[in-house]
Protein backbone atom coordinates (compact mmCIF):
# COMPACT_ATOMS: atom_id res chain seq x y z
CA UNK A 1 0.00 0.00 0.00
CA UNK A 2 2.61 2.31 0.79
CA UNK A 3 4.55 1.87 -2.17
CA UNK A 4 1.12 2.17 -4.29
CA UNK A 5 0.77 5.78 -2.92
CA UNK A 6 4.43 6.56 -3.12
CA UNK A 7 4.28 5.67 -7.00
CA UNK A 8 0.94 7.74 -7.33
CA UNK A 9 2.34 10.67 -5.79
CA UNK A 10 5.45 10.10 -8.01
CA UNK A 11 3.68 10.14 -11.44
CA UNK A 12 1.38 13.03 -10.35
CA UNK A 13 4.40 15.14 -9.47
CA UNK A 14 6.33 14.19 -12.90
CA UNK A 15 2.68 15.08 -14.70
CA UNK A 16 3.11 18.19 -12.92
CA UNK A 17 6.82 18.65 -14.04
CA UNK A 18 5.76 17.68 -17.77
CA UNK A 19 3.56 20.50 -18.08
CA UNK A 20 5.21 23.15 -16.06
CA UNK A 21 8.35 22.78 -17.92
CA UNK A 22 6.24 22.93 -21.47
CA UNK A 23 4.72 25.99 -19.85
CA UNK A 24 8.06 27.47 -19.44
CA UNK A 25 10.07 26.63 -23.11
CA UNK A 26 7.37 26.02 -25.76
CA UNK A 27 5.26 28.49 -27.33
CA UNK A 28 1.80 28.80 -26.51
CA UNK A 29 0.57 26.71 -28.76
CA UNK A 30 2.49 23.97 -27.26
CA UNK A 31 1.60 24.30 -24.13
CA UNK A 32 -1.77 23.79 -25.07
CA UNK A 33 -0.64 20.52 -27.42
CA UNK A 34 1.09 19.35 -24.07
CA UNK A 35 -1.34 20.37 -21.79
CA UNK A 36 -3.54 17.51 -22.60
CA UNK A 37 -1.01 14.88 -20.90
CA UNK A 38 -0.93 16.31 -17.47
CA UNK A 39 -4.98 16.71 -17.33
CA UNK A 40 -5.28 12.76 -19.50
CA UNK A 41 -2.30 11.16 -16.67
CA UNK A 42 -4.32 13.63 -13.67
CA UNK A 43 -7.73 11.43 -15.02
CA UNK A 44 -6.25 8.23 -15.36
CA UNK A 45 -5.25 8.50 -11.31
CA UNK A 46 -8.80 9.95 -9.83
CA UNK A 47 -10.44 6.77 -12.00
CA UNK A 48 -7.98 4.67 -10.18
CA UNK A 49 -6.19 3.44 -13.45
CA UNK A 50 -2.54 4.04 -12.60
CA UNK A 51 -1.54 1.63 -15.19
CA UNK A 52 -2.52 4.12 -18.18
CA UNK A 53 -0.90 6.68 -15.97
CA UNK A 54 2.27 4.99 -15.80
CA UNK A 55 2.07 4.14 -20.22
CA UNK A 56 2.02 7.39 -20.09
CA UNK A 57 4.56 9.08 -17.74
CA UNK A 58 6.75 6.56 -20.00
CA UNK A 59 6.10 7.62 -23.18
CA UNK A 60 6.07 11.67 -22.34
CA UNK A 61 9.13 12.18 -20.34
CA UNK A 62 12.57 11.21 -22.16
CA UNK A 63 15.69 10.15 -20.02
CA UNK A 64 17.20 12.90 -19.60
CA UNK A 65 20.25 13.51 -17.00
CA UNK A 66 17.30 15.74 -15.31
CA UNK A 67 14.97 12.65 -15.28
CA UNK A 68 17.07 9.88 -15.02
CA UNK A 69 16.59 9.73 -11.11
CA UNK A 70 12.65 9.71 -11.83
CA UNK A 71 13.07 6.96 -14.28
CA UNK A 72 15.50 4.81 -11.57
CA UNK A 73 13.06 5.51 -8.94
CA UNK A 74 9.90 4.09 -10.66
CA UNK A 75 11.47 1.34 -11.84
CA UNK A 76 12.57 0.07 -8.25
CA UNK A 77 9.21 0.73 -7.19
CA UNK A 78 7.98 -1.14 -9.73
CA UNK A 79 10.49 -4.16 -8.43
CA UNK A 80 9.38 -3.66 -5.43
CA UNK A 81 6.03 -3.92 -5.88
CA UNK A 82 6.81 -7.24 -7.78
CA UNK A 83 6.58 -5.78 -11.69
CA UNK A 84 9.50 -6.92 -12.83
CA UNK A 85 9.15 -6.86 -16.50
CA UNK A 86 7.98 -3.37 -16.42
CA UNK A 87 11.09 -2.38 -14.39
CA UNK A 88 13.34 -4.08 -16.63
CA UNK A 89 11.91 -2.57 -19.63
CA UNK A 90 12.17 1.24 -17.72
CA UNK A 91 16.17 0.09 -16.84
CA UNK A 92 17.02 -1.09 -20.27
CA UNK A 93 14.93 2.00 -21.83
CA UNK A 94 17.86 4.35 -19.22
CA UNK A 95 20.72 2.39 -20.76
CA UNK A 96 19.55 2.60 -24.55
CA UNK A 97 20.61 5.92 -24.50
CA UNK A 98 24.29 7.01 -25.02
CA UNK A 99 24.07 10.36 -23.73
CA UNK A 100 24.43 9.35 -20.00
CA UNK A 101 27.48 9.72 -17.31
CA UNK A 102 29.17 6.98 -16.44
CA UNK A 103 27.95 7.18 -13.24
CA UNK A 104 24.42 7.13 -14.38
CA UNK A 105 24.92 4.22 -16.86
CA UNK A 106 26.45 2.16 -13.56
CA UNK A 107 23.72 3.10 -11.73
CA UNK A 108 21.11 1.77 -14.29
CA UNK A 109 23.11 -1.47 -14.62
CA UNK A 110 23.01 -1.66 -11.01
CA UNK A 111 19.26 -1.34 -10.88
CA UNK A 112 18.96 -3.65 -13.90
CA UNK A 113 21.07 -6.34 -12.45
CA UNK A 114 18.57 -6.80 -9.65
CA UNK A 115 15.51 -6.70 -11.57
CA UNK A 116 17.18 -9.80 -13.63
CA UNK A 117 18.14 -11.53 -10.14
CA UNK A 118 14.27 -10.79 -8.87
CA UNK A 119 13.22 -12.35 -12.33
CA UNK A 120 15.36 -15.30 -11.95
CA UNK A 121 17.16 -14.20 -14.84
CA UNK A 122 20.64 -15.51 -13.27
CA UNK A 123 23.08 -15.49 -15.84
CA UNK A 124 21.74 -12.18 -17.69
CA UNK A 125 22.01 -10.48 -13.88
CA UNK A 126 25.70 -12.38 -13.46
CA UNK A 127 26.95 -10.87 -16.63
CA UNK A 128 25.76 -7.16 -15.16
CA UNK A 129 27.28 -7.20 -11.79
CA UNK A 130 30.43 -8.23 -13.51
CA UNK A 131 30.63 -5.69 -15.91
CA UNK A 132 29.96 -3.29 -12.59
CA UNK A 133 32.81 -4.44 -10.81
CA UNK A 134 35.23 -4.09 -14.41
CA UNK A 135 34.07 -0.55 -14.61
CA UNK A 136 34.89 0.34 -10.84
CA UNK A 137 31.50 1.12 -9.99
CA UNK A 138 28.88 0.14 -6.95
CA UNK A 139 31.73 -2.63 -5.89
CA UNK A 140 30.11 -3.68 -2.33
CA UNK A 141 26.25 -3.74 -3.72
CA UNK A 142 27.75 -5.48 -6.52
CA UNK A 143 29.64 -7.72 -5.01
CA UNK A 144 26.67 -8.64 -2.85
CA UNK A 145 24.32 -9.61 -5.16
CA UNK A 146 27.31 -12.00 -6.77
CA UNK A 147 27.66 -13.51 -3.91
CA UNK A 148 24.05 -14.00 -3.41
CA UNK A 149 23.91 -15.35 -6.77
CA UNK A 150 26.64 -17.47 -6.51
CA UNK A 151 24.82 -19.12 -3.29
CA UNK A 152 22.28 -19.53 -5.08
CA UNK A 153 23.79 -21.69 -7.85
CA UNK A 154 25.95 -23.38 -4.93
CA UNK A 155 28.93 -22.47 -6.62
CA UNK A 156 31.47 -22.53 -3.42
CA UNK A 157 34.39 -21.53 -5.18
CA UNK A 158 33.23 -18.55 -6.38
CA UNK A 159 31.56 -17.76 -3.20
CA UNK A 160 35.17 -17.79 -1.55
CA UNK A 161 36.56 -15.71 -4.20
CA UNK A 162 33.82 -12.96 -3.74
CA UNK A 163 34.11 -12.69 -0.13
CA UNK A 164 37.66 -12.09 -0.34
CA UNK A 165 37.13 -9.10 -3.09
CA UNK A 166 33.69 -8.07 -0.25
CA UNK A 167 36.00 -8.05 2.37
CA UNK A 168 38.87 -5.59 0.99
CA UNK A 169 36.23 -3.27 -0.49
CA UNK A 170 34.24 -3.08 2.96
CA UNK A 171 36.80 -3.41 5.63
CA UNK A 172 34.40 -6.28 7.08
CA UNK A 173 35.44 -9.41 7.85
CA UNK A 174 33.45 -12.06 5.30
CA UNK A 175 35.33 -15.06 7.52
CA UNK A 176 32.16 -16.88 9.28
CA UNK A 177 30.55 -17.33 5.53
CA UNK A 178 33.47 -18.17 3.84
CA UNK A 179 34.01 -21.02 6.63
CA UNK A 180 30.26 -21.93 5.76
CA UNK A 181 31.62 -21.87 1.99
CA UNK A 182 33.99 -24.90 3.06
CA UNK A 183 31.91 -26.59 5.13
CA UNK A 184 29.09 -26.91 2.13
CA UNK A 185 32.32 -28.20 0.09
CA UNK A 186 32.68 -30.77 2.77
CA UNK A 187 29.21 -32.17 2.87
CA UNK A 188 29.73 -32.15 -0.91
CA UNK A 189 32.92 -34.51 -0.43
CA UNK A 190 31.00 -36.64 1.65
CA UNK A 191 28.20 -37.74 -0.36
CA UNK A 192 30.53 -39.05 -3.70
CA UNK A 193 32.79 -40.47 -0.65
CA UNK A 194 35.85 -38.10 -0.91
CA UNK A 195 36.43 -37.90 2.70
CA UNK A 196 40.31 -37.30 2.38
CA UNK A 197 38.89 -34.06 0.57
CA UNK A 198 36.32 -33.36 3.19
CA UNK A 199 38.37 -33.71 6.14
CA UNK A 200 41.01 -30.80 4.13
CA UNK A 201 37.67 -28.93 3.67
CA UNK A 202 36.57 -28.77 7.39
CA UNK A 203 40.63 -27.72 8.03
CA UNK A 204 40.28 -24.84 5.99
CA UNK A 205 36.99 -24.06 7.14
CA UNK A 206 38.31 -23.83 10.76
CA UNK A 207 41.30 -21.96 9.54
CA UNK A 208 39.14 -19.40 8.10
CA UNK A 209 36.64 -19.61 11.60
CA UNK A 210 38.50 -21.46 14.35
CA UNK A 211 34.82 -21.37 16.51
CA UNK A 212 32.76 -22.86 13.29
CA UNK A 213 30.65 -25.36 14.96
CA UNK A 214 29.47 -26.77 12.29
CA UNK A 215 33.14 -27.87 10.58
CA UNK A 216 33.90 -29.15 14.26
CA UNK A 217 30.52 -31.69 13.54
CA UNK A 218 31.38 -32.56 10.52
CA UNK A 219 35.08 -33.70 11.82
CA UNK A 220 33.16 -35.53 14.45
CA UNK A 221 30.95 -37.49 11.84
CA UNK A 222 34.03 -38.04 9.62
CA UNK A 223 36.41 -39.40 12.80
CA UNK A 224 33.13 -41.25 13.38
CA UNK A 225 32.91 -42.74 9.77
CA UNK A 226 36.94 -44.08 9.93
CA UNK A 227 36.02 -45.52 13.61
CA UNK A 228 38.67 -43.22 15.12
CA UNK A 229 35.72 -42.67 18.03
CA UNK A 230 37.89 -41.24 20.65
CA UNK A 231 38.71 -38.73 18.30
CA UNK A 232 34.94 -38.23 17.49
CA UNK A 233 33.86 -37.93 21.01
CA UNK A 234 36.54 -35.18 21.44
CA UNK A 235 35.05 -33.21 18.52
CA UNK A 236 31.29 -33.79 19.94
CA UNK A 237 32.85 -32.49 23.20
CA UNK A 238 34.72 -29.79 22.06
CA UNK A 239 31.44 -28.50 20.06
CA UNK A 240 29.02 -28.14 22.99
CA UNK A 241 31.95 -26.59 25.35
CA UNK A 242 31.88 -23.75 22.50
CA UNK A 243 28.03 -23.79 21.99
CA UNK A 244 25.62 -26.57 24.20
CA UNK A 245 22.62 -25.40 22.31
CA UNK A 246 24.29 -27.55 19.59
CA UNK A 247 22.82 -31.05 21.83
CA UNK A 248 20.72 -32.13 19.58
CA UNK A 249 23.15 -32.19 16.56
CA UNK A 250 25.38 -34.06 18.76
CA UNK A 251 23.60 -36.58 20.95
CA UNK A 252 22.72 -39.86 18.30
CA UNK A 253 26.39 -39.70 17.55
CA UNK A 254 27.66 -39.81 21.12
CA UNK A 255 25.00 -42.00 22.09
CA UNK A 256 26.06 -44.60 19.52
CA UNK A 257 29.70 -44.35 20.14
CA UNK A 258 29.73 -44.93 23.83
CA UNK A 259 27.61 -47.80 23.47
CA UNK A 260 29.93 -49.31 20.82
CA UNK A 261 33.15 -49.01 23.27
CA UNK A 262 30.41 -49.77 26.14
CA UNK A 263 31.16 -46.42 28.23
CA UNK A 264 28.29 -45.61 28.54
CA UNK A 265 28.57 -44.80 32.48
CA UNK A 266 31.28 -41.99 31.23
CA UNK A 267 28.75 -40.49 28.87
CA UNK A 268 26.06 -40.01 31.57
CA UNK A 269 28.45 -38.67 33.92
CA UNK A 270 29.31 -36.25 31.26
CA UNK A 271 25.89 -35.62 30.45
CA UNK A 272 24.84 -34.74 34.43
CA UNK A 273 27.83 -32.27 34.02
CA UNK A 274 26.55 -30.82 30.82
CA UNK A 275 23.21 -30.15 32.32
CA UNK A 276 24.19 -28.06 34.83
CA UNK A 277 25.63 -25.75 32.57
CA UNK A 278 22.69 -25.56 29.73
CA UNK A 279 19.66 -26.88 30.87
CA UNK A 280 18.18 -28.66 27.93
CA UNK A 281 15.49 -31.37 28.16
CA UNK A 282 16.75 -32.72 25.36
CA UNK A 283 19.87 -34.07 27.90
CA UNK A 284 17.70 -35.30 30.33
CA UNK A 285 15.95 -37.62 27.18
CA UNK A 286 19.08 -38.75 26.35
CA UNK A 287 20.14 -39.57 30.15
CA UNK A 288 16.67 -41.53 30.78
CA UNK A 289 17.55 -43.14 27.32
CA UNK A 290 21.01 -44.86 28.88
CA UNK A 291 19.92 -44.82 32.86
CA UNK A 292 18.27 -48.46 33.80
CA UNK A 293 17.62 -48.72 37.39
CA UNK A 294 14.73 -47.58 38.87
CA UNK A 295 16.31 -44.84 41.40
CA UNK A 296 18.01 -43.51 38.81
CA UNK A 297 15.01 -42.24 36.42
CA UNK A 298 13.17 -41.33 39.60
CA UNK A 299 16.22 -39.24 39.82
CA UNK A 300 15.50 -38.03 36.04
CA UNK A 301 12.11 -37.23 36.74
CA UNK A 302 12.55 -34.92 39.59
CA UNK A 303 14.88 -33.09 37.05
CA UNK A 304 12.41 -32.98 34.46
CA UNK A 305 9.76 -31.56 36.84
CA UNK A 306 12.10 -28.85 38.35
CA UNK A 307 12.46 -28.13 34.73
CA UNK A 308 9.21 -27.80 33.95
CA UNK A 309 8.27 -25.48 36.58
CA UNK A 310 10.71 -22.77 34.95
CA UNK A 311 10.38 -24.15 31.40
CA UNK A 312 6.31 -24.99 30.39
CA UNK A 313 6.77 -25.83 26.84
CA UNK A 314 5.58 -28.75 24.87
CA UNK A 315 8.63 -30.72 23.91
CA UNK A 316 9.73 -31.07 27.09
CA UNK A 317 6.74 -32.39 28.26
CA UNK A 318 6.68 -34.51 25.11
CA UNK A 319 10.05 -35.71 26.74
CA UNK A 320 8.68 -36.08 30.31
CA UNK A 321 5.81 -38.29 28.78
CA UNK A 322 8.83 -40.52 27.14
CA UNK A 323 10.62 -40.53 30.61
CA UNK A 324 7.21 -42.03 31.91
CA UNK A 325 6.65 -44.86 29.89
CA UNK A 326 10.45 -45.75 29.72
CA UNK A 327 9.35 -45.93 33.84
CA UNK A 328 5.75 -47.74 33.88
CA UNK A 329 8.02 -50.61 32.54
CA UNK A 330 10.18 -50.90 35.62
CA UNK A 331 7.99 -49.97 38.13
CA UNK A 332 4.65 -51.21 39.25
CA UNK A 333 3.11 -47.93 40.30
CA UNK A 334 3.53 -47.41 36.81
CA UNK A 335 2.20 -50.00 34.74
CA UNK A 336 -1.42 -49.17 34.72
CA UNK A 337 -1.03 -45.93 33.74
CA UNK A 338 0.81 -47.29 30.44
CA UNK A 339 -1.58 -47.31 28.08
CA UNK A 340 -2.95 -43.65 28.90
CA UNK A 341 0.52 -42.52 29.01
CA UNK A 342 1.10 -44.29 25.39
CA UNK A 343 -2.39 -42.28 24.23
CA UNK A 344 -1.21 -38.74 25.55
CA UNK A 345 2.56 -39.54 24.11
CA UNK A 346 0.71 -40.27 20.02
CA UNK A 347 -1.50 -37.22 20.78
CA UNK A 348 1.80 -35.07 21.72
CA UNK A 349 3.36 -36.59 18.45
CA UNK A 350 1.10 -35.41 16.39
CA UNK A 351 1.00 -31.65 17.69
CA UNK A 352 4.73 -31.63 18.05
CA UNK A 353 5.24 -33.01 14.19
CA UNK A 354 5.37 -29.92 12.89
CA UNK A 355 6.67 -27.49 15.10
CA UNK A 356 9.02 -24.88 14.89
CA UNK A 357 11.94 -26.05 16.67
CA UNK A 358 14.86 -24.05 15.86
CA UNK A 359 15.18 -20.10 15.72
CA UNK A 360 16.98 -17.68 13.90
CA UNK A 361 18.60 -15.26 16.20
CA UNK A 362 19.49 -12.17 14.24
CA UNK A 363 15.78 -12.10 12.48
CA UNK A 364 13.90 -14.81 14.67
CA UNK A 365 13.08 -16.97 11.42
CA UNK A 366 11.82 -19.93 12.83
CA UNK A 367 11.89 -24.02 11.22
CA UNK A 368 11.20 -27.75 12.17
CA UNK A 369 14.79 -28.30 11.27
CA UNK A 370 18.20 -26.71 11.50
CA UNK A 371 19.46 -24.10 8.44
CA UNK A 372 23.08 -23.68 8.55
CA UNK A 373 22.16 -20.20 6.38
CA UNK A 374 18.90 -18.92 7.10
CA UNK A 375 15.95 -18.66 4.99
CA UNK A 376 15.18 -15.37 6.39
CA UNK A 377 17.69 -13.14 6.66
CA UNK A 378 20.48 -15.23 4.53
CA UNK A 379 22.86 -14.74 7.77
CA UNK A 380 25.33 -17.98 8.15
CA UNK A 381 25.47 -20.28 11.60
CA UNK A 382 22.76 -17.99 12.97
CA UNK A 383 20.02 -20.60 13.32
CA UNK A 384 19.98 -22.64 17.23
CA UNK A 385 17.84 -24.93 18.63
CA UNK A 386 14.96 -23.74 20.72
CA UNK A 387 12.25 -25.28 23.20
CA UNK A 388 10.29 -22.51 23.64
CA UNK A 389 9.18 -22.18 19.82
Amino acid sequence: MYDLLALLLLIASVLGWILGRYSKTESQQSVISQKPIYFRGLNFLLSEQPDKAIDLFIESLEVTAETIETHLALGNLFRRRGEVERAIKIHQNIIAHADLTATQYAAALLELGQDYMSAGLIDRAENLHLELINMGFYLKPALQNLKEIYQQEKDWEKCLKIASQLSNVTGQSQKIDSAHYYCEQAEEAIKIYYLTDAWSFTEQALQMDPTCIRAILLKAKLAQQRRDYNAAIQYYKQALAQNPNFFSETASGLIAIHKQLNQEEALIEYLYELYTIQHDPQILLALAELETSEKKLADIELLFQAHLHEHTDLLTVKYFIALLIKRSTKSKNFANSQELLKIIQQALDQVAKDQQKYRCVKCGFMSNHLHWQCPGCKRWGTIRFSADC
